[in-house]
């Protein structure tokens, strides 16, 4: 099957996706029910390998001047878990 364009972009196909989709079950061990997650696990692979391939765009970043996120949980937002003696 061939790839699909929309909007300018090329899509994966049904074949890659469940060849992907294959790939993540075996590699998650096997667990039964979990068809439709991994099936858009590789979807979003997919793409976004797709997306990276066709555009030959570089990865977007932050500017310089951006807030750093400290990874340090503020006090009231800390969860506590209790004891017992």
């Amino acid at each position: 099957m061939a790839k699909r364009i929309e909007n300018g972009e090329a899509r994966p196909t049904h074949e890659e996706i469940a060849g992907r989709a294959r790939a993540i079950y075996e590699k998650s061990g096997r667990l039964p029910g979990r068809d439709l997650d991994n099936w858009l696990q590789a979807e979003a692979e997919l793409r976004g390998n797709h997306k990276n391939s066709a555009t030959q765009r570089p990865e977007r970043r932050e500017p310089a001047s951006a807030p750093s996120r400290s990874p340090a949980v503020s006090e009231g937002t800390r969860q506590t878990t209790s004891r017992s003696s």
